[in-house]
């Protein structure tokens, strides 16, 4: 797939990729927004290195993926997070 916004580096011919050229920190635009999900997507699993993101702009991230509860625990300081079908 062409990307215009984002560049994806395959890990694996099956599954996994890194994505570069964005900045989860801010709000992405439709088409960066969109061809994040469409490596997503194509790849399965997705990562981004060297990201700087708070806790909220972490779950608004999440949000605009899909739908998750966010969930409370005492273990870690992060709240746990699980995916809602």
């Amino acid at each position: 797939m062409a990307y215009q916004t984002i560049k994806v580096r395959k890990l694996n011919p099956v599954i996994g990729a890194e994505i570069f050229g964005v900045d989860l920190s801010r709000d992405l635009g439709n088409q960066q927004f969109q061809e994040v999900h469409d490596a997503l997507m194509e790849n399965l699993v997705i990562f981004f290195r060297d990201q700087t993101m708070t806790v909220e702009q972490h779950k608004a991230f999440g949000r605009r993926l899909a739908s998750y509860t966010f969930i409370r625990t005492r273990r870690r300081s992060w709240p746990a997070i699980r995916k809602s079908w």
